[in-house]
């Protein structure tokens, strides 16, 4: 459970919600930056884990995953992704089996996430949209994420689903097949 405290942090700091200096940006603790610190604490006090724990897991993976299943998959990684867990995944499997094909991909575990929301994309009365645009001083249209990221994730995903290998691989994929 720990490690979920420690993944959240992450996940809010890739939100830009955090950073070194706190939530708010701050000098001192910000109250998000202490109420993951307290339970940080508490979660250790307890000693309270997620079932399977991250061993369990591991144990369940090998088991579960034949070179058959292990040939089909492609995981996607991010150069920038703190809460990637693919190197844990890949060490799960014997040397000399064929595991599964990586694309590297640039970005962080939120690229895939991309928003965008214009004025234009509102069902807005004619009347209501000039009371927006006053209301907003000209703001037309706003967005989440990095549309060029998106996309070559997509063309990644797509030329996986082609039978392409990976563009960018990772060199400690043992295999070069896209399954």
């Amino acid at each position: 459970f720990a490690e979920t405290i420690t993944m959240a942090r992450s996940f809010a700091n890739e939100m830009k919600l955090g950073g070194n200096t706190g939530f708010q940006g701050g000098a001192g603790p910000a109250p998000f930056d202490a109420l993951f610190d307290l339970a940080s604490m508490a979660i250790g006090a307890v000693g309270l884990e997620f079932i399977p724990s991250p061993n369990d897991l591991d144990r369940i993976v090998k088991t579960k995953f034949n070179e058959d299943v292990l040939k089909k998959i492609r995981l996607f990684k991010f150069d920038d992704d703190d809460l990637d867990s693919s190197t844990r995944f890949l060490n799960c499997f014997k040397e000399g089996v064929e595991s599964p094909s990586v694309s590297n991909l640039p970005g962080t575990h939120l690229s895939p996430v991309f928003l965008k929301l214009g004025v234009d994309d509102l069902d807005l009365p004619e009347e209501a949209r000039a009371m927006a645009d006053a209301a907003t001083g000209g703001f037309q249209n706003a967005s989440f994420g990095d549309e060029e990221i998106l996309d070559a994730l997509v063309e990644e995903v797509s030329d996986w689903m082609l039978g392409k290998s990976p563009r960018r691989g990772s060199s400690s994929s043992s295999s070069s097949s896209s399954g």
